[in-house]
C-alpha cells in the first residue's frame, strides 16, 4: 500500500505515508492507490484541488466574482501590502465597468464579491472611466510606507495615473485625484495610446524612487506612423500631473521611440534585472506586430533613444527577434526571474502566435538565459545567441504566452518560477488553462503536456468552456501570509462575461 508509512515492496513510484518528505515534486498519494498524480502539503500527502473549480470552492485559494458582465480579471496584477496588515494585495480591472478594484488579502478560502468592494468592504474602487485598463505595482512613490500603483487607461486620449495607495475603502475617482495621485497625460492628438502597458523600473536616477514605464505603441516618433513610444519618467512625488508634450526632457525621463512604421513598440513592457553589468536595471519594449522584443539598458541621464539606431550596436540594448514572422512576439514579456539560478535575470517572452508543431497559434513562451548571451537574439524552434527553454503549446488556438509572470522561487531550490497563461487551452470546452513552470537549469523545447506529469510543472484549468481563464497572470506575492507567494489567474468570460480573479495559495498548489 501506499498509506502505511512504510516501503511495503507494492508502491508504484515513492511512498507517501507519513509525511511529506517521500514525495516526489508533483506527486501524492491517493487513497487506496499508489504515489500518481498531484502534489505534498503541509507534511501530509493529500488529494490535488489546484483546479480553478477547486479555487472557487475555497479548497486551494479563493475568488474575486460578482458584477454582471463586467468581464472581471481582463487585468490581474499583485501590488504590494496598501492595507498595512502584512499581506500583498491585489488588483482587478473590470472593462465594462470602466474600473480597478483593489482587493485586500485575506488568509481563507471565502469568495470576495466585488459589490462588497464598491462599499468599502475589503478593499476600494478606483473609477478609470475607460475599458481598456493596465496595472502594475510601483512600490512606495510618495514614501509614506504604503505601496502604490499605476494605472494606464489608452482609450481615455492615452492617460496614466499614480495612485497613492491606502487602506481604507474609500472609492477613488481619476477624474478628481488631486492629493491622492499623479496624474500622466498626452495632450497631443492623443491618439498615441498612452498607458496601453505600465510597469515600474527599479531606480535609475538616483534619487531612491522607482521609475514609470508608460507604453504609447500609437505613437508617430519621427513620422514613423504607429511606430511607438515608451515613456521613462523618473519618481516623484510632489507633484499632481504631467504632461508629456511638455516633458523636460533629461530632468523628468526620457523617451524611447520606436523603430518601424506600424511596429507599435510600447504593447508591452517591463522591467528587468541588470543585464549589461552597469548596476542599473534595464527595460523590455514590445513590439508584437514586427515580431521584435527591445532590451533597452537603465541610464541616469535623459537622453533619448531611438531603437530604429541605438541598439543595433548593442551599447544602448539588444533586439530580440522571430525568426518567423507573425508569431506576435513580445505579445507579453516578462524579465522578473532568475529560471536558471545563475544569478542573471533571465526573460520570458511570449509569442502567442506561434505554430509549434504545425498548430496555428498554438503559442511558444521563450527563457531566454542572459547570462550567456552574446550580442542580437533570434528565436524559432531554437535560440540563436543565448540559452534557454522554450515552453510549447500542445493545441491549435491555445495562445501559450498571451499572459506570463514570475512567481519567485515558490519551491525554495534556487531556481525561480514562471506563471504561463494559454486562455484557449486544454480541450474539451477550451476552457483557458495556465501552467507553472518549475525554474531550471535545462535547456531546449518542453512541451505543455509534460508538465501535468508533475516534476517540470503543473497545469491549473478553467472552470467552464470559453472562460478565457489564463488571459490575465501575476503574482510572486504571498496574499494570505503562509509564507510562500500565491498566484493571480483572471478568467474575463466566466459565465457569458461576469468573469471571475483567482488568488491560488502557494503552499497548497506551487511549492514543493
Amino acid at each position: 500500500t501506499c498509506l502505511n508509512g512504510q516501503l511495503d515492496g507494492d508502491e508504484t513510484d515513492v511512498d507517501c505515508g507519513g509525511g511529506c518528505s517521500p514525495c516526489a515534486r508533483g506527486q501524492l498519494c491517493l487513497a487506496a492507490e499508489d504515489c500518481a498524480t498531484a502534489r505534498c502539503v503541509a507534511d501530509l500527502c493529500v488529494p490535488f484541488n489546484c483546479a480553478l473549480a477547486d479555487v472557487s470552492d475555497g479548497l486551494s485559494g479563493f475568488s474575486i466574482v460578482g458584477l454582471s458582465t463586467a468581464e472581471v480579471g481582463t487585468r490581474v496584477a499583485s501590488i504590494g501590502d496598501q492595507s498595512d496588515d502584512g499581506l500583498a494585495d491585489l488588483v482587478v480591472t473590470t472593462p465594462s465597468n470602466q474600473a480597478a478594484y483593489v482587493v485586500f488579502g485575506k488568509d481563507d478560502g471565502d469568495p470576495i464579491a466585488l459589490a462588497d468592494v464598491e462599499q468599502g468592504a475589503g478593499g476600494y474602487v478606483i473609477q478609470v472611466g475607460a475599458s481598456t485598463i493596465d496595472v502594475a505595482p510601483l512600490g512606495d512613490l510618495n514614501d509614506d510606507g504604503v505601496d502604490d500603483l499605476i494605472v494606464g487607461a489608452p482609450d481615455v486620449s492615452g492617460r496614466a495615473w499614480v495612485i497613492f495607495g491606502k487602506g481604507d475603502g474609500q472609492p477613488i475617482d481619476v477624474d478628481a485625484l488631486g492629493a491622492q495621485g499623479i496624474e500622466i497625460l498626452d495632450s497631443g492628438d492623443g491618439s498615441s495610446e498612452l498607458g496601453r502597458a505600465v510597469a515600474a523600473v527599479a531606480d535609475m536616477s538616483g534619487d531612491g524612487l522607482a521609475e514609470l514605464v508608460l507604453g504609447a505603441p500609437r505613437a508617430d516618433p519621427f513620422e514613423r506612423t504607429d511606430a511607438g513610444a515608451v515613456y521613462v519618467l523618473f519618481g516623484a512625488s510632489d507633484i499632481t500631473q504631467i504632461d508629456l508634450i511638455n516633458l523636460n526632457e533629461g530632468v523628468e525621463g526620457f523617451a524611447i521611440y520606436g523603430a518601424s512604421v506600424d511596429g507599435r513598440a510600447g504593447t508591452s513592457v517591463a522591467a528587468t534585472g541588470d543585464i549589461n553589468g552597469d548596476a542599473l536595471p534595464d527595460i523590455l519594449i514590445g513590439a508584437p506586430a514586427i515580431d521584435q522584443v527591445y532590451v533597452v539598458f537603465g541610464k541616469p541621464d535623459g537622453a533619448t533613444v531611438d531603437l530604429a539606431s541605438d541598439v543595433i550596436d548593442g551599447a544602448a540594448g539588444l533586439v530580440i527577434s522571430s525568426a518567423v514572422a507573425g508569431v506576435e512576439l513580445g505579445a507579453s514579456v516578462r524579465g522578473d526571474l532568475d529560471f536558471n539560478g545563475d544569478g542573471a535575470p533571465d526573460l520570458a517572452l511570449g509569442a502567442p502566435g506561434a505554430d509549434p508543431g504545425g498548430l496555428a497559434d498554438a503559442g511558444r513562451v521563450y527563457v531566454i538565459f542572459t547570462g550567456d548571451a552574446q550580442g542580437d537574439i533570434t528565436v524559432g524552434d531554437a535560440i540563436e545567441g543565448a540559452e534557454g527553454l522554450i515552453l510549447e503549446g500542445a493545441s491549435a488556438s491555445a495562445r501559450v504566452g498571451a499572459a506570463l509572470h514570475g512567481l519567485g522561487d515558490v519551491d525554495d531550490d534556487g531556481f525561480e518560477e514562471l506563471i504561463v497563461g494559454a486562455p484557449g487551452g486544454q480541450a474539451p470546452g477550451d476552457p483557458g488553462v495556465s501552467y507553472l513552470v518549475f525554474g531550471a537549469a535545462e535547456t531546449g523545447a518542453l512541451g505543455v503536456d509534460a508538465l501535468a506529469d508533475g516534476p517540470d510543472g503543473l497545469v491549473i484549468v478553467g472552470e467552464a468552456p470559453s472562460d478565457l481563464a489564463g488571459a490575465a497572470v501575476s503574482g510572486g506575492a504571498d496574499v494570505n501570509g503562509d509564507g510562500f507567494a500565491d498566484a493571480l489567474v483572471g478568467a474575463p468570460y466566466l459565465n457569458f462575461g461576469d468573469g471571475r480573479a483567482y488568488v491560488i495559495f502557494g503552499e497548497q498548489c506551487l511549492a514543493e
